[in-house]
């Protein structure tokens, strides 16, 4: 019981800044200086409008999947080789 607490307690320590964080990305920027830590009172989508135009989120999502693209490619490969070896090898014993 004591442990399946402390686990409930530490995902709510996990989960609760990051679903703050993206409930604050709905917020306005009057909003964001007025009051910081409350919860946004409606959904405003305006503000990811424009760090996809305006901070080039477009790129930076672009590199990002090259290269856990490229990163999961080489992993796969990588690892069936050594998979394969692993299993037709005899060890000695």
């Amino acid at each position: 019981v004591f442990s399946h607490g402390m686990l409930i307690l530490w995902a709510i320590m996990v989960v609760l800044p990051l679903f703050w964080a993206v409930m604050s990305s709905f917020k306005t920027d009057a909003d964001i200086f007025n009051t910081p830590w409350s919860l946004p009172d409606s959904l405003n989508f305006d503000s990811w409008g424009r760090a996809w135009s305006q901070a080039h989120m477009s790129e930076y999502f672009l590199n990002t999947i090259l290269v856990v693209g490229g990163s999961l490619t080489g992993t796969l490969v990588l690892g069936s080789m050594a998979a394969y070896v692993l299993a037709r090898f005899e060890f000695p014993g």
